[in-house]
């Protein structure tokens, strides 16, 4: 069963993750697995998908198929485009060959270009321990990631 662990530093719980098109775009030859990006992420178990920064999608070659609207934690809603991407743990050898994610302008931050949700959360087991400052994230079996 791979493992992450980490510190929990006063930003928050940071991972490095990799993001490239997703499994499905690749092989069905509409995306190049070669264009694949390493960026921090932190954990947030807060939002119900996983959300990545305005421009993460683009670097990446990534193209939108769906636009839908997202409430943030204010109540205020925006529109965000949906991608599909692979994301990897590379720590950890965790991998998520097509996960689904919206991109958003208003989601900033100095300390992550990706905002691990529960879309990838719910398929594993995560623990934020306060007291150690520190974290774990485990999920079952490689296949149960896809």
């Amino acid at each position: 069963m791979p493992i992450l662990r980490g510190r929990i530093r006063p930003e928050g719980a940071l991972a490095t993750v990799t993001i490239g098109p997703s499994l499905f775009a690749v092989e069905s030859g509409a995306a190049d697995a070669a264009r694949t990006i390493r960026v921090q992420a932190i954990f947030d178990t807060g939002a119900d998908i996983t959300v990545l920064q305005e421009g993460v999608a683009e670097r990446v070659g990534l193209f939108p198929h769906d636009v839908i609207d997202v409430a943030g934690m204010h109540g205020s809603t925006a529109s965000c485009h949906v991608y599909d991407v692979h994301l990897t743990f590379p720590d950890a050898g965790i991998v998520f060959p097509n996960l689904t994610v919206v991109e958003s302008r208003t989601t900033s931050s100095a300390h992550g270009q990706v905002l691990i949700g529960r879309s990838v959360l719910w398929k594993g087991v995560f623990v934020y321990d306060g007291l150690r400052h520190t974290y774990s994230f485990e999920t079952p079996d490689p296949a149960a990631t896809s």
